[in-house]
């Protein structure tokens, strides 16, 4: 609406109230906000009346020749994307204490015409009705607040000694996903000398936040000394002021995007929120959307990971996250596997992070083996891309062959980077197979330091019938311990020295690094 073009024929009417129109004046033109430029449309009525009415009681037509309407506009119209006016053969003489009530009948003969900006409306405000075979003039009747159930956003044109009232707000009205970084501009008249402006989140209680502010004809700006709530919804108004003269802006509102700012953050995909798109959008983007999905199958921990299409359309595949507030003295750690692998050179994942909102991504690294692996674990520090527009991004591309396979992901997290030496282990138990008498068998695990400080293995050493080979350098010790269990071996790095009668290790060494253990020979069950 206005011009209801599902139908070949239409009419539809709509009702502004006087709240948002102001104060009495003589309206030339009205002002539309095109969404799917360019688009001609023929055979245009519009018509008004001034009325009390702020609702529709029926759905019934207008019949705008017998009730009172004046006809003000007849013709063809060209909408390019962005506002379009359109000059009134008959100005409308508004007395600002009444509703202006428009009545458009379609008579273009053609379907999926433009299309307009327009506000949610819970009220009846609007009614439209169509037909394919003929205009549905007297007796018909449509529907109430059809389908988007939204009023067209309209402007008014007016000559006035005084303020014109404040246009083009930036972020634009109804806009979502909005930077939390965000400043506020809109456009002035010649006759503003100053301006007002409110803002907050309580549409019913905004904040003087700019009084009296010098205004400059054109394009102004109010810069925010903070950054803005995420996933929030924000109002904000500016009042036009020349003298005792007042034009006030209707009140405009934005919704914030999603960021990451709570530390330490974990995505392990256990829920719906990163790849659903209704009701509410995911703050994770997928491009080309749903090239990247959870799945119950190849987990790291946990019943859920994610995981890319190599059949897309598209020759990548890319999972980015929302918008990160990253601190200083972080890291990322995440697993990833590429566990169907068949033929090397067809499928490459990169891990790639932005410090300017997405305009250039820096490649960190990339996993494209040559044959099948299980998960892997990856760690980078990012402490030099600290900052509040940083994204990352896991970006998969093959050449949509039979060769390509699918990589799986898990267990995001951001973390600040300790300080001190941090161990962690690849695994915490060790299983061996049964073997033959006097056979051996080795199996292998490694030891990672997490933290900012060098940690160094000196040796260690294992209880019967179990042995370690290592060869380490320095001195720093870390105590822990070995406890057997038949068949297999349970390890566990603690940090201290454990007052239990099992063996310990003595490690010191700048990891990651390998070690193997070897079975000594045992009888069979």
């Amino acid at each position: 609406m206005p011009i209801y073009s599902s139908w070949n024929y239409s009419w539809s009417a709509l009702i502004y109230n006087h709240a948002d129109l102001g104060a009495a004046k003589t309206i030339t033109a009205i002002g539309l906000n095109c969404i799917n430029g360019p688009k001609t449309v023929t055979n245009q009525k519009i018509y008004v009346k001034l009325s009390s009415l702020d609702i529709f009681s029926n759905s019934a037509f207008e019949d705008p020749l017998n009730n009172g309407y004046i006809l003000v506009f007849e013709g063809n119209l060209t909408f390019q994307n962005g506002w379009n006016e359109i000059p009134l053969t008959t100005p409308i003489v508004y007395d600002g204490v009444q509703n202006i009530i428009f009545h458009w009948e379609n008579r273009w003969n053609n379907t999926y015409g433009p299309q307009f900006n327009s506000t949610l409306s819970t009220i009846n405000n609007n009614k439209s009705c169509g037909s394919d075979t003929g205009f549905p003039g007297v007796g018909s009747t449509g529907y109430l607040n059809p389908y988007p159930s939204s009023l067209a956003n309209t402007r008014f044109f007016y000559q006035a000694s005084g303020p014109a009232t404040p246009t083009n707000p930036i972020p634009s009205d109804n806009a979502t996903v909005v930077s939390v970084d965000s400043d506020l501009s809109w456009t002035l008249g010649a006759n503003t000398t100053t301006y007002d402006l409110y803002f907050g989140t309580d549409a019913a209680n905004l904040s003087l936040v700019a009084n009296n502010a010098a205004a400059v004809q054109g394009v102004n700006t109010f810069v925010l000394d903070a950054l803005l709530a995420d996933s929030t919804m924000h109002y904000w108004r500016v009042v036009a002021k020349n003298g005792s003269q007042e034009e006030t802006s209707p009140v405009w509102k934005f919704k914030t995007e999603v960021v990451i700012d709570e530390f330490p953050y974990t995505q392990g995909f256990e829920d719906s929120t990163v790849f659903n798109t209704w009701p509410v959008q995911s703050a994770w983007a997928t491009i080309p959307e749903f090239s990247w999905y959870g799945i119950e199958v190849n987990v790291f921990s946990g019943n859920l990971s994610a995981k890319s299409s190599y059949l897309s359309s598209y020759p990548q595949s890319i999972l980015r996250s929302p918008k990160v507030l990253l601190p200083e003295n972080h890291r990322i750690t995440f697993n990833w596997a590429n566990e169907d692998a068949k033929v090397a050179g067809h499928d490459t994942t990169y891990f790639e992070i932005s410090t300017n909102g997405g305009i250039n991504w820096t490649t960190l690294g990339f996993l494209s083996p040559s044959a099948p692996t299980g998960y892997t674990q990856q760690s980078y520090d990012l402490s030099a891309y600290a900052g509040n527009n940083f994204f990352f991004r896991f970006r998969y591309r093959s050449d949509n062959t039979s060769a390509a396979s699918s990589v799986y992901l898990d267990d995001i997290t951001i973390e600040e980077i300790s300080s001190v030496q941090e161990l962690e282990l690849s695994t915490s138990t060790i299983s061996f197979r049964e073997l033959y008498v006097n056979g051996n068998t080795t199996e292998q695990f490694t030891i990672t330091n997490t933290g900012s400080v060098n940690l160094v293995i000196d040796s260690i050493s294992t209880t019967s019938p179990f042995s370690c080979t290592y060869s380490g350098l320095g001195w720093i010790t870390i105590l822990s311990f070995l406890k057997l269990l038949t068949p297999s071996m349970q390890f566990l790095c603690t940090g201290i020295k454990l007052k239990v009668p099992q063996s310990f290790i003595t490690i010191s060494r700048l990891l990651p690094h390998p070690l193997t253990l070897i079975q000594c020979p045992m009888l069979p069950r």
